[in-house]
């Protein structure tokens, strides 16, 4: 009887236990939710147990990294990059945000190196423009970064904001800050 009382005593707890843990996928689906609303705080607890549990689940790390850009947290988003390209996803499709994490940590041979892998297939986009001119301009390639801006296909924020700080880098004050101001 001592041993039938334990052994029930067991599966109890176990079942306890178990229904206490959150289930992997809808802390997925939880964090997915918190980004939404931007509430990236909760949305990175969720993920960090859905990657406690699963630290192979590539969409969860894939989401972590995306929020580690959005905060300025441009290590962890290229740790988090680089750990769901080695996982065996398309380098296309996470080639601009490991090339904005590179050029955030200042580390612009990298992010050249990215976006010359996938120019083939990028090259108009208004973003592979303005991340190949902002990593040319840090590597003090001005008239590279010129001619990156010239080629994206569009004007926006990001193009401007490149822009401008390339007209800076070439002494056209003037320019620069109209370039900017168009920006804001």
């Amino acid at each position: 009887e001592r041993r039938v009382r334990a052994s029930l005593l067991c599966v109890f707890v176990t079942i306890l236990v178990a229904c206490g843990r959150p289930d992997p996928a809808a802390e997925f689906d939880a964090a997915q939710n918190s980004v939404a609303v931007r509430n990236y705080e909760d949305a990175a607890l969720r993920l960090n147990y859905v990657l406690q549990v699963q630290p192979d689940n590539i969409d969860a790390r894939e989401l972590r990294g995306n929020i580690a850009l959005w905060l300025g947290d441009y290590a962890s988003a290229a740790s988090a990059f680089e750990r769901v390209l080695k996982s065996g996803h398309s380098l296309e499709a996470i080639a601009l945000r490991l090339a904005e994490a590179y050029v955030g940590q200042g580390n612009s041979d990298a992010a050249l190196k990215i976006l010359r892998s996938v120019e083939h297939s990028l090259a108009d986009d208004a973003l592979f423009c303005a991340l190949r001119a902002e990593a040319l301009l840090a590597a003090d390639r001005v008239i590279g970064a010129r001619q990156s801006i010239a080629q994206a296909a569009e004007a926006n924020e990001r193009t401007l904001t490149a822009s401008s700080q390339i007209e800076f880098a070439m002494g056209n004050q003037s320019d620069a800050f109209a370039l900017m101001e168009q920006a804001l």
